[in-house]
């Protein structure tokens, strides 16, 4: 290897998220952090607040639906957003 691009160890291959068996790890297939981008699809049914907003003293709050698009916010100059989910909606309500 001289001269070369230096190979990555073994453990930072492509397999790296699959775990002795060759399944993938469900935690690799699941955002877990609790905010998402606009244009992603609602994980989680809630309340949600845009961060870009919060961070400059806007209360920009939203009510989505799991398996909608997150939309664009209408408050932020750019109109991309990070929405943070704040309160996971009710199986009751939604149900109903």
């Amino acid at each position: 290897m001289s001269g070369g691009a230096r190979r990555p160890p073994p453990s930072f291959d492509l397999f790296a998220s699959l775990c002795h068996n060759g399944r993938v790890f469900a935690e690799d297939l699941v955002n877990s952090s609790r905010t998402w981008k606009s244009g992603e699809v609602c994980q989680i049914a809630g309340t949600y607040r845009c961060q870009a907003c919060h961070l400059a003293g806007r209360a920009v709050v939203g009510e989505f639906e799991a398996g909608k698009i997150l939309p664009m916010c209408e408050a932020c100059p750019d109109k991309d957003a990070t929405w943070r989910l704040l309160k996971p909606a009710r199986k009751a309500a939604l149900s109903a």
